[in-house]
């Protein structure tokens, strides 16, 4: 884990990065609505409350890319998500194959 890299050591306190490939960061304490988040040089005001566990966009994501926790992609982007917006089921578009499909 030895590789921290500029940006991380910018992030404000109470915003993890999983893995250095992952373009989301992970809320550690509540944030409430208003707050400011320190994303390396960028400073933002958070536009909604967020609890512990949620994601933050630590770039900006274009509408279709990937979106990646843990290394791996866990869905698309399903509009432009700018550096520092919360991510959650209103932009991210799932790449899970529900289990109904798969019986069909």
């Amino acid at each position: 884990m030895g590789s921290e890299n500029q940006e991380d050591r910018q992030l404000s306190a109470g915003l993890l990065r999983l893995h250095a490939d992952d373009n989301v960061l992970i809320v550690l304490h509540d944030i409430a609505r208003g707050e400011s988040i320190a994303i390396g040089n960028h400073s933002f005001k958070s536009e909604t409350a967020l609890s512990l566990g949620h994601k933050l966009a630590a770039v900006a994501i274009r509408k279709g890319d990937p979106v990646i926790k843990y290394g791996a992609p866990i869905g698309l982007a399903g509009v432009d998500i700018p550096q520092g917006a919360h991510i959650h089921l209103h932009n991210l578009v799932s790449q899970y194959t529900v289990i109904e499909d798969m019986e069909q």
